[in-house]
């Protein structure tokens, strides 16, 4: 392993309240329980949307509509976030497909599963994406995850 695994999380970044999360204070967000298929078995974890964890931050969508200009209208979603493992993976998600209202990306940030902590090689933290097909994006050693302006964006 290349890094080491944080007892918390950070988000940082294009955020109104940047703030590190460890268990106790992500379990007051309030959890869910997600069903994630992965290299053939299906696993039950506990943990809180990406979506929540953003909002959280203050990161929103902003206002829309056809009264405002293109430039204008959620500016929220002209964001990037990246979640970054100890390890240096990196998987990208645009602020607009985790937001439950406009996206189809389902992520959570998630510690337990079967009712178990992570194995240290999968935590104590990992986001799973159980709407890709795919676990790429199910980042293991989750340690930030990082907001930035999409480039070119002026939001």
């Amino acid at each position: 392993m290349v890094g080491a695994a944080a007892s918390s999380v950070e988000v940082a970044g294009s955020v109104p309240r940047p703030r590190s999360f460890d268990r106790a204070a992500l379990e007051l967000l309030g959890t869910v329980e997600v069903r994630w298929e992965h290299d053939g078995a299906t696993k039950t974890c506990l943990g809180v949307a990406l979506s929540r964890l953003l909002s959280e931050c203050g990161h929103e969508a902003g206002p829309g509509g056809r009264a405002l200009t293109p430039r204008e209208r959620r500016p929220g979603w002209g964001k990037i976030v990246a979640a970054e493992a100890a390890d240096g993976h990196q998987a990208i998600f645009s602020a607009s497909e985790v937001d439950p209202d406009a996206g189809p990306t389902r992520s959570y940030l998630v510690w337990l599963e079967d009712g178990q902590p992570l194995p240290a090689e999968d935590g104590p933290f990992r986001l799973v994406t159980p709407t890709d097909k795919r676990g790429f994006r199910s980042v293991r050693q989750l340690t930030t995850l990082r907001v930035v302006v999409a480039r070119g964006s002026s939001r």
